[in-house]
């Protein structure tokens, strides 16, 4: 009798061991417990970018220094951006198990050829991430209002070689399915206006002129120039963003106009000017690499006629 006693706890107990470690493999609550998807903003020092809409991107740490490049041009990243892709990528949290076959890839834009691919480099560590279908749903409530406003977003996601598919917060295949443009510097020329004593121009009418600042006085030598006028010309020039870049320009041609920025406290900021197909091309030491394409007004913007400011 103790003896059946015995075999009927010990069956009980294996029937136990069984069911809990098929719950274990099978259970999505104990696979979202896991750090499939681990990122270190601090670490990451490489991010290459493989989508359907442009060339491959590869956004770098050189130095303390963030580039993004392409198979065209290495330039400077955009700081803002980069910080709120490094944000986005610490707090990804896989919030449920959709899929545990490759076979359903194709229907959550995961296969090879619909999803976008991030390889996410953390110093030696390596993470491969592929974002799918963004998911939109109306929150819960019947407030019209609130479900058109409020709207929840959702990204299906597989990682590395694993074939199931998850579903994480957010849409950040719309954050990385985009050109250069959307991650590069658009800064072309930034300065404090206050920090400004002297401006250099050399322009290619053969006519060079210095504008310099004595006290608060700007002057072109002993003359004294408007200064609401300079003073606008310096509020529009401290904050000058590109807005048209021209990749495909190649430095060939001598130099058409240049303006040297000085100031105190600061590297002096240099524009130099070409002239392509009835346009300028202006190159910037703040963002070298980068050109900007301008209109002859968009070009007088930066490069001012002297008796302008008079």
């Amino acid at each position: 009798m103790n003896n059946k006693v015995l075999l009927s706890v010990l069956g009980l107990l294996v029937l136990i061991f069984v069911s809990t470690n098929f719950f274990k493999k099978n259970n999505s609550k104990v696979i979202l417990q896991t750090d499939l998807i681990s990122i270190d903003s601090l670490k990451v020092n490489q991010i290459d970018i493989f989508n359907q809409n442009s060339d491959t991107l590869s956004i770098i740490n050189d130095n303390d220094t963030w580039f993004v490049k392409n198979n065209i041009i290495k330039t400077n990243a955009k700081l803002s951006e980069i910080s709120r892709i490094l944000d986005e990528l610490s707090k990804i949290k896989i919030e449920r198990l959709i899929s545990k076959s490759e076979d359903s890839w194709d229907n959550y834009q995961l296969s090879d050829s619909l999803a976008t691919k991030l390889v996410i480099f953390q110093g030696s560590k390596k993470l491969d991430l592929y974002l799918g279908k963004i998911n939109y749903s109306a929150p819960e409530g019947n407030n019209q209002f609130n479900q058109q406003q409020n709207f929840i977003v959702k990204t299906n996601v597989r990682v590395n070689d694993d074939p199931r598919v998850y579903l994480i917060d957010g849409f950040l295949g719309m954050t990385f399915n985009r050109d250069i443009n959307a991650f590069r510097s658009n800064e072309f020329i930034s300065f404090d206006k206050s920090m400004i004593r002297e401006l250099k121009f050399n322009t290619s009418n053969d006519s060079s002129f210095v504008l310099s600042k004595s006290d608060t006085i700007w002057k072109f030598g002993e003359i004294i120039v408007d200064q609401s006028k300079i003073d606008n010309y310096l509020n529009e020039l401290s904050n000058t963003i590109i807005t048209n870049f021209d990749d495909e320009f190649e430095v060939t041609n001598e130099v058409s106009s240049s303006l040297r920025i000085i100031g105190d406290n600061m590297i002096d900021l240099q524009v130099l000017a070409y002239i392509k197909d009835e346009k300028y091309i202006l190159e910037s030491s703040l963002n070298k690499n980068s050109f900007n394409s301008l209109t002859f007004d968009e070009y007088e913007k930066v490069f001012i006629n002297l008796e302008d400011l008079f």
